[in-house]
């Protein structure tokens, strides 16, 4: 009986493995480590809406980051965004740039009225949980 239950055990084992799906392989692209940005370059969002992460850079299983450079209105909206750098090229750059064009900001005051506040950095990072 004992001989019979193992035998069974043996090639149910077998038959699992043979039918279990492969790893998938992370693709080898080298991201750069990420910058820091200096406490004076950044501010605090009141409305901060999460970029959504690219579909493609998800199927790959690619995370990264986007360093950008914007300015805040004196409305408190973002403008003048541009990417100072980004790791890898190519795949969250887009969606870095749409999610801080809707961000809000308590605008910045200067004698007592609001200015636009230029030179500003925020680094947004992508990874997969």
């Amino acid at each position: 009986m004992r001989a019979i239950v193992v035998a069974l055990a043996c090639s149910l084992l077998l038959a699992c493995q043979a039918t279990s799906t492969p790893a998938v392989k992370k693709p080898k692209i080298a991201v750069k480590p990420q910058p820091s940005v200096h406490p004076s370059n950044r501010r605090s969002a009141i409305i901060q809406l999460e970029p959504k992460y690219p579909k493609t850079a998800l199927r790959k299983g690619i995370s990264g980051w986007v360093l950008l450079e914007y300015a805040i209105n004196a409305q408190g909206g973002t403008e003048d965004i541009r990417v100072i750098d980004s790791s890898p090229k190519g795949y969250f750059e887009r969606s870095a740039r749409t999610a801080l064009l809707r961000w809000k900001y308590k605008p910045h005051i200067e004698n007592q009225r609001p200015v636009k506040k230029t030179g500003l950095q925020e680094l947004i990072v992508y990874s997969i949980q």
